[in-house]
């Protein structure tokens, strides 16, 4: 039908179609290659908001575990911001969204597992770059509190304590429910003895 029929509403049917069988066999990287060809010849379809929204979900359904090369993942970020800014109405809009912060998370969480590994091998300073990076990056994330403490222990073991205070303090003001709460008020108590 696609090959016979290269424009008009048969195509533009077709054609979805088409990628969502794709997707539908987890061929995902042909199922973008098809979402694509849908965007570029019938830009005003009306399958445009879906098939941009699948490609979001083509990524997302590639990426792999936290710990391996995050490329997907970006470009599922990627592509869900995108889709909700180029259709703020869509009704896949909150989906979306929560995709997103799913991405988001895990990134957080491949910066968090670094940094503390670094600490665990003692390397504070490098332990300090992964943290500060989650904590510019990914501050509305399920990570943020666990790298603000371990933050603060970087600095506590440099021997950096007004910036270890200054670390503990910030977790008890932005996150006052964090389970980290009564360790860092007992690394601030020690602190204050020393």
């Amino acid at each position: 039908l696609v090959l016979n029929n290269p424009t008009g509403e048969v195509f533009e049917t077709a054609q979805f179609y088409l990628a969502e069988c794709h997707y539908g066999l987890k061929e995902y990287i042909e199922a973008i290659a098809e979402y694509e060809k849908l965007m570029k010849s019938m830009p005003q379809s009306a399958f445009v908001d879906d098939a941009y929204y699948k490609i979001g979900m083509c990524y997302f359904k590639l990426s792999p575990h936290y710990a391996l090369d995050q490329e997907y993942t970006r470009k599922a970020m990627a592509q869900f911001q995108g889709f909700i800014e180029e259709f703020p109405d869509s009704e896949l809009r909150p989906e979306a969204e929560k995709k997103l912060q799913e991405c988001r998370n895990k990134l957080a969480k491949k910066e968090f597992k670094t940094g503390e590994l670094y600490y665990k091998m003692g390397y504070y300073k490098a332990a300090l770059m992964c943290f500060n990076q989650l904590l510019e990056e990914y501050h509305d994330t399920d990570y943020a509190d666990d790298g603000l403490f371990w933050k603060g222990e970087a600095h506590r073991k440099l021997g950096e304590i007004e910036s270890a205070e200054l670390t503990y303090r910030s977790l008890l003001a932005r996150y006052p429910t964090s389970p980290y709460k009564s360790k860092a008020d007992a690394r601030l108590a020690a602190l204050y003895k020393k």
